[in-house]
């Protein structure tokens, strides 16, 4: 009888969407064409979409800007702990003087 469980079974991963489209940067001759179809997409939606679509992206661009934002502000001033009465026992205390 022939042992099998020896053999060591590898898989074959399919490259995920991210991988795709990283390659697709990967490349300068491919990166500048997709950079201009991603401006000119931008550039079109106001004049193809309808208000609806309009409000989404708006609102989108907002609070990706909102994140960004709270995003630098965390990264400099380590963890910020907002909104919190003097009296929470999460409040810093002051020096002893």
């Amino acid at each position: 009888m022939a042992d099998n469980t020896s053999q060591a079974v590898t898989a074959v991963k399919k490259p995920g969407l991210e991988e795709r489209l990283m390659s697709l940067l990967d490349d300068r001759k491919r990166r500048y064409p997709v950079y201009a179809i991603l401006i000119l997409g931008a550039l079109l939606v106001p004049s193809i979409g309808d208000n609806y679509v309009l409000e989404i992206l708006s609102n989108s661009f907002f609070y990706i800007v909102l994140c960004l934002g709270l995003n630098i502000v965390v990264g400099y001033a380590g963890s910020s702990i907002w909104a919190t009465p003097p009296s929470s026992p999460w409040a810093p205390t002051p020096p002893a003087s």
